[in-house]
């Protein structure tokens, strides 16, 4: 999937706002967006929010900030996001967010 191949609609909040979601077989989704209130919306960049399976906002270690979010991006990075998204899988999700070292020691404070 690439920047060429998303399908803008209007935001449903922002009226001049776009918005383009695009769903991975693994799960995963990608919501592209440029509104009034979007990180580096003056220069014409968009931002980008992953969804999980349930469509709910989630955080990515290494992809994301804290709150699922990745600002400001244009085309380029765009298609970079979009196959980051593509190839996730739960392993490489879990180990990311808890990286095996983390759960030991938790599991050891048990």
């Amino acid at each position: 999937m690439k920047f060429s191949d998303l399908e803008f609609k209007p935001h449903p909040v922002d009226p001049d706002g776009i918005k383009a979601t695009v769903a991975f077989d693994n799960g995963y989704s990608a919501s592209v967006f440029r509104t009034n209130f979007s990180v580096g919306r003056k220069e014409g960049h968009y931002e980008i929010f992953v969804l999980d399976a349930w469509s709910m906002i989630t955080a990515i270690s290494g992809l994301t900030d804290d709150n699922g979010s990745i600002a400001p991006c244009d085309e380029a990075k765009i298609d970079d996001v979009l196959a980051k998204v593509e190839a996730l899988t739960p392993e490489t999700v879990s180990k990311e967010i808890i990286p095996p070292e983390e759960l030991e020691r938790t599991a050891k404070k048990l």
